[in-house]
């Protein structure tokens, strides 16, 4: 990877930690955590139901067991699988050092900082 490339990436990783929901160049908006914004983007309002149901009888509404219990949920599950999928992929030497020279910081402290 050329040194131009690296500080693309670098740049784009920048942007990501200062703005995340940036990339997304406006296909979503009001969710201030990416994994809550991918969950939106990757899953229907009934999928997400679907997968963490809404407990009988509630008096909590539909829509704000979604908004405070169920969508929640399922970005926490999106970030635990992403960082065990990192954690796998970036255990290989040489691409924890790509990474390190990509983020400004190590593979093992940006995933305890996400896995947070």
């Amino acid at each position: 990877m050329g040194d131009t490339q690296v500080s693309e990436l670098r740049a784009l990783s920048e942007k990501a930690k200062e703005e995340p929901l940036s990339l997304f160049k406006g296909a979503i908006s009001g969710y201030s955590d990416l994994f809550l914004a991918v969950a939106v983007l990757l899953y229907t309002r009934k999928t997400i139901l679907e997968i963490v149901p809404r407990p009988y009888p509630t008096e909590i509404s539909k829509s704000d067991w979604f908004r405070n219990h169920a969508l929640p949920a399922v970005a926490k599950q999106l970030r635990a699988m992403t960082v065990v999928d990192m954690a796998r992929f970036y255990r290989i030497e040489e691409r924890s050092a790509t990474f390190a020279a990509i983020a400004g910081e190590s593979s093992h402290d940006y995933l305890e900082r996400l896995a947070k």
